[in-house]
């Protein structure tokens, strides 16, 4: 729990780790209450010291069907680009559904 961070407030879940050229990666749930957004940390090395972005990297979208929640990443790269799963939820149906986005440039470090 990060109580800099209100989006963390109540701790971290769901980590997916990979490897981004000379760092590493980790996209990880974000919990605050019953909010659910996706952050992002990288460092140098597995021992860290670990940087976590100020600002989640994915947050739910009001009218879609990721308006609640969004939660449990995983993570490829695959042909120069680099996909996220993740479960989202909506308040329409309280049911899960898999998003999936795409990054075709890794993040500025």
């Amino acid at each position: 729990a990060d109580p800099e961070r209100p989006w963390t407030r109540d701790g971290i879940a769901e980590p997916a780790l990979r490897r981004r050229g000379t760092h590493w990666e980790l996209i990880f749930t974000g919990l605050a209450d019953q909010e659910r957004v996706l952050g992002r940390a990288s460092a140098a090395s597995l021992e860290g010291p670990w940087e976590v972005e100020p600002e989640p990297v994915l947050t739910p979208r009001p009218g879609t069907f990721m308006d609640r929640q969004v939660l449990a990443p995983a993570l490829l790269e695959w042909s120069g680009k680099s996909l996220m799963w993740f479960l989202a939820a909506s308040n329409r149906d309280e049911q899960l559904r898999i998003g999936v986005a795409v990054e075709t440039a890794p993040p500025g470090r």
